[in-house]
């Protein structure tokens, strides 16, 4: 399960939405999984938590991965501070039931995303993988529990999208067709590295 932002909490410079990058990227890692997922002669299930610019909550999307029997779920989302700070981390929840297993799931995703973005920008921050208290990670609302504990989960922050050189390598809407050819054959980059560490776990 791929699971995209639904209120915006970040724009880039120019004003476009973290809500509209996410739902690009989730619905870009879904073909990109079950492409990879065919060439390895694996069978997959992909489901977002919203296929629209509607707002779903933070327990509502881990309601739709517990209500699929999803055994991962990686929510996705683009940071911003102050225009100026960079990189790639991915999180997992707080004192998680499942945490070692949470934990190899960002490691995963995390190790792939940042090389695919140095790949893009080789200056781009390793921010690593942390620990911290997030409703879209809950364990009740994914329906872990001590005795099962089905779901795997993390969030990825693929990177600041309020930095100028983030923004010219994915904006949406650039102002030429060859810059947003190349702009999408980046963002193209970055889900299959999504789903080559989402592959890697199952």
């Amino acid at each position: 399960i791929v699971g995209g932002s639904s209120p915006n909490n970040a724009n880039s410079p120019s004003g476009e939405r973290e809500k509209d990058w996410t739902l690009d990227i989730a619905r870009r890692t879904r073909t990109a999984l079950l492409s990879q997922a065919l060439a390895a002669d694996r069978n997959v299930s992909v489901l977002l938590t919203r296929e629209t610019d509607r707002h779903i909550g933070l327990s509502a999307r881990a309601a739709v991965a517990r209500e699929a029997g999803a055994a991962l779920f990686l929510s996705i989302h683009f940071n911003g501070y102050d225009g100026k700070v960079r990189g790639v981390e991915t999180l997992v929840g707080l004192n998680n039931v499942n945490r070692s297993d949470d934990l190899a799931f960002a490691r995963a995703i995390q190790r792939r995303l940042l090389a695919a973005w140095r790949e893009l920008d080789p200056t781009t921050r390793d921010r690593g993988v942390k620990e911290q208290s997030l409703g879209v990670l809950s364990d009740i609302a994914l329906g872990n529990s001590i005795a099962s504990h089905p779901c795997r989960a993390c969030l990825v922050e693929i990177e600041f999208m309020d930095t100028p050189a983030v923004e010219k390598l994915l904006r949406l809407h650039p102002t030429s067709i060859t810059a947003a050819a190349d702009n999408a054959g980046r963002r193209q980059h970055i889900a299959d590295a999504l789903a080559a560490g989402l592959l890697s776990q199952i």
